[in-house]
């Protein structure tokens, strides 16, 4: 039998197939090497990949997780059935050769069992990486930039979410929580935060980058800025 030189086993093409519930432990491993910075839970990704809604795929080399994807199931307030591409990691040693691509591809055609209207994937707008990959997968970035509000701080009174308003619950691979959706105004807020728990759990909303006032009801509500995104979308009907 030959043996591979480390060069072929390095050149040798990723297997990439379904994540199954036993592959936690070995993806949180990539997740610690894609984010060395973020504290990944065992547990949470477990969880995660039990979740029926979700479908994740990962690419395997030599026993190890070379990249991984993970997409779920929301509705929106208005009965919008999306594909949530969450979470996309290659490690570094594995990047540019066209695995994040083929994991997107991947996962794409592992929702369509799920009949989703559109896919779509939240992008920072500085992740030029990302970026490509999604736009050679089909993807349409929107023009406008929208800003990430996140809150772990429960209230510890139950409130009601103001009209025109609504909570998305979500489960992934770091956090569980809600998105907050609709019409934000401060009761919005307060109301979102009232639905956690002091369990670890996350709120978190959109606002235009240009919005100053929305910014600032979210400030005042305890919600803190992470970050500038945009939105990347995809339709199958496009594709077809």
């Amino acid at each position: 039998m030959k043996v591979e030189t480390p060069m072929e086993q390095m050149i040798r093409p990723c297997d990439l197939r379904p994540a199954q519930t036993g592959d936690s432990l070995i993806i949180h491993s990539a997740c610690r090497m894609v984010w060395p910075e973020e504290d990944f839970k065992v547990q949470q990704i477990q969880e995660a990949l039990a979740d029926p809604q979700h479908a994740a795929v990962i690419a395997v080399k030599n026993g190890c997780v070379t990249g991984f994807v993970d997409g779920f199931m929301t509705t929106s307030a208005g009965g919008l059935k999306r594909w949530e591409v969450d979470l996309l990691g290659v490690v570094r040693a594995h990047r540019g050769r066209g695995i994040g691509l083929q994991l997107v591809q991947a996962n794409l055609s592992r929702a369509r069992v799920f009949q989703p209207q559109i896919a779509r994937a939240l992008i920072r707008t500085d992740n030029t990486t990302s970026q490509v990959v999604f736009k050679r997968a089909g993807f349409l970035e929107t023009e406008n930039a929208v800003d990430l509000y996140c809150s772990r701080n429960p209230t510890g009174s139950p409130a009601s979410l103001a009209p025109g308003a609504a909570l998305v619950p979500v489960r992934t691979f770091s956090y569980n929580g809600f998105w907050l959706e609709g019409e934000l105004s401060e009761s919005a807020f307060l109301a979102a935060r009232s639905f956690l728990t002091d369990g670890g759990d996350l709120v978190g909303c959109l606002i235009e980058s240009g919005d100053i006032a929305g910014h600032q009801v979210a400030a005042k509500a305890e919600f803190n800025f992470i970050n500038t995104y945009r939105w990347w979308f995809y339709s199958w009907q496009e594709t077809a």
